[in-house]
């Protein structure tokens, strides 16, 4: 079984690179994780899991100001449409995933699910 942790934006990484290593303990179970660039708990990854960290990170425009709005769209946006490539391209059993930008992934997600079955952990 091959199973993707979607982390948009490394906000829950404390808790995401805990669950990949858990879930790559089993037996038959291919872990691998996207996440964005620069994501410092990668390094607390263990050898089984696979590390996607080819997403992009958000900028550090100043919360509330029209720059880090637009910004946070622009780069969900592109990094939704990478998720779902991947997700074509691997053909992942499941693709679990803490957080996402509704107002872009209400219409991306309907195009991930064709590929995968998702499990969305509410924080």
């Amino acid at each position: 079984m091959d199973v993707l942790f979607y982390e948009n934006s490394a906000g829950f990484s404390s808790y995401t690179h805990k669950l990949c290593n858990a879930v790559s303990e089993a037996d038959g179970i291919n872990v691998t994780y996207m996440t964005p660039e620069k994501n410092d708990y990668t390094r607390f990854v263990n050898d089984k899991v696979k590390v996607e960290d080819t997403l992009l990170c958000y900028s550090k425009a100043e919360n509330g100001r029209l720059k880090w709005f637009w910004d946070r769209i622009a780069v969900s946006y592109k990094n939704i449409v990478k998720r779902n490539k991947l997700l074509k391209a691997k053909h992942f059993d499941i693709m679990s995933m803490q957080a996402t930008i509704p107002v872009i992934d209400r219409f991306l997600l309907k195009k991930a699910k064709k590929y995968t079955k998702i499990v969305y952990t509410v924080h």
